[in-house]
């Protein structure tokens, strides 16, 4: 009989504390959604970077295939400096 009393107490106890952590949980939801409102009012994109890719895709992509093929140029250079320094080693 104290089995059963105990068991009962512990599922009546355990449904009251889901039920505070459910409520604590909509009140923590409910205060986040509104920071998050506010803050998603008053925020403006000023990113040149992205307007280059979405107004002007010409002077973005150049840009981006110009400073790939520096960075290609600066390692075949390197690549071909080392070359020679083998050579002139052997």
């Amino acid at each position: 009989m104290r089995v059963f009393f105990l068991l009962v107490f512990l599922l009546s106890t355990s449904a009251e504390m889901l039920d505070l952590l459910r409520n604590i949980y909509f009140a923590a939801d409910e205060w986040t959604g509104n920071i998050q409102n506010e803050m998603d009012a008053s925020y403006v994109e000023q990113s040149s970077l992205t307007n280059l890719f979405t107004e002007q895709k010409f002077l973005g992509w150049a840009g981006l295939l110009s400073i790939f093929v520096a960075i290609c140029a600066i390692f075949y250079f390197q690549f071909q400096a080392w070359e020679q320094e083998d050579q002139e080693q052997k």
